[in-house]
């Protein structure tokens, strides 16, 4: 049984003894005492254990705990968590993009006024940001000039609207006003760059409508360098009931020359000169912005990645947000509508 005067004792004893041990080993003499030594050592540990299991037998138990003993290689697997419910899941839709191959295919919205968007105009403060991936184009078919347009209300033979594209026999964007009179009362910019086969860009073009040396060009945020090719528009471009076209450009004389070919995934556009740094914030780092910078002045929303196959028509609709409005397409396949977005 567990005695504290018998535990004290010991513990006097085994100091002695072991100091006594120490003595002699250390001025080279034999130790006198291994017995005892020894001895002490054993009534030592007796007594330690005494005091731990006097000590333990007085601990109240905790009542209904259980207690499982696991060897470490049965430990359970931990799941994986699962995200709060507070956490949105992004639909996946949201990351499709049309691909427009160059082959007839092309959208347009054309049951509205030629004014419908009426903020690309003579002497208006406007803003376009593209979204879309760079295609390798096909080589150009003879005595057809080679050209991607991007968005436009344009008529060729006429040269009155607005239109937006790149031609890469020069590796020149470009961005262009036109009213009544043809290219003599125009606005026109041209910005070159080379775009790399398989990239995502996103294309910002800022203009006052009325002076070509204030467009400017951004691309994916970043502000690029370009030239005035034409600067004297002096009136309305909103004069020639041409549609609005993704991919296209209307003419009539020969409406298959003007093809684009690139994915597309989004158009905005606003009544307003955007800031660089809203530019850069609807750049977005590479992924396209949910909700646009300055929405109180956006005009324009193509949604093509929220496009709708209509198995009647056999053709694509895009739904334009702003003003509740179709693009229709043309020519599309099914397969066309990718799972693929700005990275």
């Amino acid at each position: 049984m567990f005695s504290l005067e018998n535990k004290i004792n010991t513990e006097q004893r085994f100091a002695n003894l072991v100091y006594k041990d120490f003595q002699t080993k250390r001025f080279g003499l034999t130790p006198c005492c291994d017995v005892e030594i020894d001895e002490i050592k054993l009534k030592k540990y007796l007594c330690d254990y005494q005091e731990q299991k006097a000590h333990d037998d007085n601990l109240t138990p905790t009542e209904n705990l259980h207690i499982t003993v696991l060897d470490c290689d049965d430990l359970p697997v931990q799941p994986i968590p699962t995200p709060p419910d507070n956490i949105p899941v992004i639909d996946p839709v949201l990351c499709r993009s049309l691909d427009f191959d160059g082959i007839d295919e092309w959208a347009e919205f054309t049951s509205a006024s030629p004014t419908f968007y009426d903020f690309i105009d003579y002497n208006k403060g406007h803003s376009f940001s593209f979204w879309f991936q760079y295609k390798q184009p096909a080589p150009p078919q003879p005595g057809v000039p080679q050209e991607l347009p991007f968005f436009s209300k344009y008529s060729r033979p006429t040269g009155i609207g607005f239109r937006t594209g790149f031609i890469p026999s020069n590796n020149y964007l470009y961005y262009g006003l036109t009213g009544t009179g043809g290219f003599t009362n125009s606005l026109f910019t041209f910005t070159p760059y080379n775009f790399i086969v398989g990239g995502w860009y996103n294309i910002t073009w800022t203009s006052d409508g009325l002076d070509a040396f204030t467009t400017k060009t951004y691309i994916n945020g970043v502000l690029i360098a370009s030239f005035v090719y034409q600067n004297s528009l002096s009136s309305t471009i909103h004069t020639l009931s041409t549609p609005y076209q993704i991919a296209a450009i209307e003419d009539p004389l020969d409406k298959r020359q003007w093809w684009g070919e690139f994915i597309g995934h989004s158009i905005r556009g606003w009544s307003t000169i955007l800031t660089p740094a809203e530019v850069l914030a609807e750049y977005n780092l590479g992924v396209r912005l949910p909700t646009p910078v300055q929405a109180a002045s956006l005009e324009l929303d193509i949604q093509m990645y929220n496009s709708t196959w209509n198995s009647l028509t056999s053709n694509y609709e895009i739904p334009e947000s702003v003003k509740s409005v179709i693009f229709e397409t043309n020519n599309m396949e099914q397969v066309d509508l990718l799972n693929i977005c700005p990275e």
